[in-house]
C-alpha cells in the first residue's frame, strides 16, 4: 500500500533498526538523528568503526564540526576505488553541515567526469541540503545534457608504484580502448553504468527541487513530458528513472510555493494517465522497466500532494476527461485521494454532477448521509432535465400540468371532467406531480 504521511518514531526507529542489522550504520545513524536516539547511536559505533572505517571518519569530522577537514578529503581524488568512497562520505557530510563553504569543493565533485555518477549523485544531493543558489546553473547544465557525455572519462594515470612516470603514449591508448569496450552499448557493464548515470540525473533533478528556484519550473516540466523527434514523429523520453526525480523536484517546487509550480499540476496528472503518449507504461526506456514505471507513478503521486487541496478541481477533472471511476482500492491505484480530505474530493464531484462518483466517493468514506444527498441531486437533475425540438420545448412537468387545468377550464360536462380526474390519477401515481399538487388541481376540476 502507498500512503504519503509522516512516519511515526516508532516507525522511523524500526528503519534505522532495519538498516543498522544489514551493516548500514551510516543510514541508521540518519534515522535516529531525525528522532534524537543519541543512545542509540552510541551502541552503533563499535561495529560502525571496525565494518566501514571511511563512513566513520566523516561522520566522527561532522560531528566535531570539521568543515575544513571534510571540504579537503571531498577535494582528494586519486582516481582508485579508496578515494571514490572518502569523497562520497565527505560529500554526504557536507550536506548536513550546511556551511556554504562547501558549495565551490561539491560544484567541483559534481563536474568531474572521472568521478563515477553514485559518487557525484552525493554531491548533487548535499548542495541541494545548502540551498545556495550558485548550484542551480552547475545543476541544470547537467540534468540537461545528453547521457552520454556523463560517461566516466578514460583513465589516464600514473599507475607506477615508484610514483615515477613511465606511462606511454601507446599505454594510454590501450587504456582508453579498453574503457571503451568496456562501456560499449549492450553489455551489462554499459547498462550498470547508465543506471548510475540515469539515478545520478535523478539526484540532480531532486537537487534543483529543494534550491526552489523559479528559474527551472519550466525546465523541469519539460523533462516530464513527452516529446517527439521532428524527423521520426516517434515520441522521445527520458528514462523514467530521471522522470521520478524529476516529478519529485516539480513536487518540492510546489509546496515551497514557488512562482509557477502549479503550472505541472497537469503534467503530472497526465502522467498517470494509461492511454495518454506520456503514461507509464509507453514513455520507458526499455521493455523490463516495470520496476521503473511502479517508482515514476509513486513519485507522481507523492509530488502531487505537496500541492495540497488546491489541486482537487483539476484532479476531479481529470477523472471525469479519461473516464476513471473512483477505484476499488484507492491506497494503491490512486492514493494522491488520500491525501486530500474526503468533503473536499465529494464536493468536487458534485460541483462537475459525477454523481454517481460522488456516492460512490462518500460510501468509500463512510459518510452515508452526504452519499444519500449525492443520489437525490442525481434524482432531481434527471427529472428536471428539459426537451428542446427546434423552437419548441418539452418541459413535460409543466406541459402536463397546464395541459389539465385548461382542460377543466373547457366544458363543464361531469363525462370530461371524469376524464380529466382520471388523468390526474395517472399523473400522481406515474409521480409526476405531488399529492398536494394533485389535490389542488383536483378542486380546479370540480371547480371549488
Amino acid at each position: 500500500m502507498v500512503t504519503y504521511r509522516k512516519s511515526t518514531p516508532a516507525e522511523v526507529k524500526g528503519y534505522a533498526k532495519h538498516y543498522a542489522e544489514n551493516g548500514d550504520y551510516i543510514t541508521a545513524i540518519d534515522y535516529y538523528e531525525e528522532i534524537g536516539e543519541t543512545g542509540e547511536i552510541s551502541g552503533l559505533l563499535g561495529k560502525f568503526e571496525k565494518e566501514d572505517p571511511v563512513n566513520f571518519r566523516a561522520y566522527k569530522m561532522r560531528t566535531a564540526n570539521d568543515v575544513d577537514g571534510l571540504i579537503k578529503a571531498v577535494e582528494y581524488f586519486d582516481d582508485d576505488d579508496d578515494s571514490l568512497f572518502v569523497v562520497m562520505a565527505a560529500a554526504r557530510e557536507l550536506g548536513k553541515l550546511g556551511d556554504k563553504r562547501a558549495v565551490g569543493p561539491l560544484i567541483g565533485v559534481l563536474e568531474n567526469n572521472k568521478l563515477a555518477p553514485v559518487c557525484r549523485s552525493k554531491s548533487a544531493t548535499a548542495l541541494g541540503k545548502l540551498g545556495d543558489n550558485r548550484a542551480v546553473e552547475p545543476l541544470t547544465k547537467i540534468l540537461t545534457a545528453p547521457e552520454k557525455e556523463h560517461e566516466t572519462d578514460a583513465p589516464d594515470r600514473d599507475e607506477s608504484e615508484d610514483g615515477e612516470s613511465w606511462v606511454e603514449p601507446s599505454m594510454i591508448k590501450s587504456w582508453k580502448e579498453e574503457h571503451e569496450q568496456f562501456i560499449s552499448e549492450g553489455g551489462f557493464w554499459h547498462d550498470m553504468l547508465y543506471g548510475e548515470i540515469r539515478s545520478f540525473r535523478s539526484h540532480v533533478a531532486q537537487a534543483l527541487g529543494e534550491l526552489g528556484d523559479k528559474r527551472t519550473v519550466e525546465i523541469l516540466i519539460g523533462m516530464l513530458e513527452p516529446k517527439f523527434d521532428m524527423d521520426t514523429a516517434e515520441m522521445v523520453a527520458e528514462d523514467n528513472k530521471v522522470r521520478d526525480g524529476v516529478a519529485l523536484a516539480l513536487g518540492k517546487l510546489g509546496k515551497r510555493g514557488v512562482e509557477g509550480s502549479e503550472l505541472a499540476v497537469e503534467p503530472l496528472l497526465n502522467t498517470l494517465r494509461d492511454d495518454s503518449p506520456n503514461s507509464q507504461f509507453s514513455n520507458r526506456a526499455s521493455e523490463s522497466g516495470s520496476d521503473d514505471d511502479f517508482e515514476l507513478r509513486g513519485a507522481v503521486h507523492e509530488a502531487l500532494t505537496s500541492f495540497g487541496e488546491a489541486i482537487a478541481p483539476q484532479l476531479i477533472l481529470f477523472l471525469k476527461q479519461n473516464q476513471i471511476t473512483v477505484p476499488q482500492d484507492i491506497d494503491s491505484d490512486y492514493p494522491i485521494l488520500t491525501t486530500i480530505s474526503p468533503a473536499a474530493i465529494g464536493a468536487e464531484f458534485e460541483r462537475q454532477e459525477m454523481y454517481d462518483e460522488a456516492d460512490k466517493w462518500y460510501n468509500s468514506q463512510g459518510m452515508l448521509k452526504e452519499a444519500a444527498d449525492a443520489r437525490r441531486k442525481k434524482a432531481d437533475m434527471s427529472a428536471s432535465k428539459t426537451e428542446i425540438h427546434g423552437d419548441y420545448v418539452d418541459d413535460r412537468d409543466t406541459i402536463i400540468k397546464d395541459s389539465v387545468i385548461s382542460k377543466s377550464n373547457i366544458g363543464s360536462g361531469g363525462s370530461s371532467k371524469m376524464q380529466e380526474l382520471k388523468e390526474l390519477k395517472e399523473m400522481f401515481d406515474s409521480g409526476f406531480i405531488s399529492k398536494e399538487e394533485m389535490e389542488e388541481m383536483k378542486k380546479e376540476i370540480l371547480g371549488k
